[in-house]
C-alpha cells in the first residue's frame, strides 16, 4: 500500500496518490476528502480521481479484503517493531547532530550512508539531506520523538526509497513544498502540507 492507516486518511481535492490506500480495522468513513466513486453497496472497492489505485477498508464486502487488511496491519506493526529494535553500535550514528540534520542551526551536513541511525529525541531536517548508497543498501532511522521536515530529502548513487525506513515513535510533519524519500513507519500520524511530495509509503 502507498498509505495504510489504522486511524484514518484525510486529504484535499488537489492531492495525488499513486498506489493503493487502505484503512483497517476501521471503515471507509475514515477516509475523507477523496470524492470516491463507489462500485455498489457501501464498503465495496472504490476509486477516486486523486488516487491512481484502489482504496480498501475493513468494512469492504469484497471477498478476502478484510482478512488481507488484517494481515497487512499485522505486517506493518511487525515492521515497525523490527525497525525500532535494530541494534546500533556506532556511536557516531547515535543522536547525530543532536537531532538536527541538514546543516542549518549547527546540524549534521554529511550524507547519510547505509546503516542504523538512532535518535533519542525529535529529529528536524533543517537543510537538504541525501542518502548515499547502492541499490541494495539499507538505511534505518530510529527516533523516540517526532520528525519535522523543513528541507528536501534525496538519494544518490543508486540508493532506493524502498530501502530507507523512518521509524518514528511520534508524528511526522513535512513542510510545504518539501520532498521526502523512504518508507514512513509512524506510530501516531503523518502530515504532508501543501505541494509536499513523497517517494515512498506511509504506514501508520
Amino acid at each position: 500500500y502507498a498509505i495504510l492507516s489504522k486511524t484514518g486518511i484525510s486529504t484535499v481535492p488537489d492531492s495525488k496518490i499513486t498506489g493503493d490506500i487502505a484503512v483497517s480495522p476501521i471503515a471507509r468513513g475514515a477516509m475523507t476528502g477523496f470524492s470516491f466513486t463507489m462500485g455498489g453497496a457501501t464498503g465495496e472497492l472504490s476509486e477516486s480521481v486523486q488516487v491512481t489505485g484502489t482504496s480498501y477498508a475493513a468494512n469492504s464486502i469484497q471477498t478476502g479484503v478484510p482478512a488481507d487488511l488484517t494481515t497487512a496491519v499485522s505486517d506493518m506493526q511487525t515492521a515497525y517493531t523490527d525497525a525500532a529494535g535494530r541494534a546500533n553500535s556506532d556511536g557516531a550514528r547515535i543522536n547525530l547532530g543532536a537531532g538536527l540534520l541538514g546543516g542549518d542551526f549547527g546540524g549534521s551536513t554529511a550524507p547519510l550512508t547505509p546503516g542504523v541511525y538512532t535518535f533519542g529525541t525529535d529529529v528536524s531536517i533543517n537543510g537538504d539531506i541525501v542518502f548515499d548508497g547502492g541499490a541494495n543498501d539499507v538505511f534505518i532511522i530510529q527516533m523516540t520523538g517526532s520528525l519535522h521536515q523543513f528541507a528536501n530529502v534525496s538519494t544518490r548513487n543508486g540508493a532506493k526509497a524502498e530501502n530507507i525506513f523512518w521509524q518514528v515513535a511520534g508524528h511526522v510533519d513535512v513542510a510545504c513544498g518539501k520532498h521526502m524519500e523512504g518508507i514512513l513507519l509512524v506510530k501516531t500520524h503523518a502530515t504532508f502540507k501543501t505541494k509536499s511530495t513523497l517517494n515512498g509509503r506511509v504506514l501508520s
